[in-house]
């Protein structure tokens, strides 16, 4: 069974290592995986190649990269709304 790079939680647990079949194109590539965490053995869906999975972990690296950029621009964003009202 292949390795896949895992960026669905990028953003609070990081990029994770799974072993999972390959993706059947009948349910839109689409991986079923498990794995051992801290909480213990977990299974979990993941959607569409350069979504929440990748096969190269440069693409999973670009990919939480992106992810760090849209919410830091979102944040920031939040922030200017926050100074903006009045009291």
């Amino acid at each position: 069974m292949p390795t896949f790079y895992v960026t669905k939680w990028a953003l609070t647990d990081g990029i994770f290592e799974v072993i999972a079949d390959e993706p059947d194109a009948s349910y839109q590539n689409m991986i079923s995986a498990h794995w051992k965490d801290h909480r213990g053995l977990m299974q979990h869906h993941f959607h569409g190649d350069w979504i929440e999975w990748h096969r190269k972990l440069e693409s999973a690296v670009d990919r939480a990269k992106t992810m760090q950029a849209n919410k830091i621009s979102s944040l920031e964003k939040q922030v200017a709304r926050v100074k903006a009202l009045k009291f």
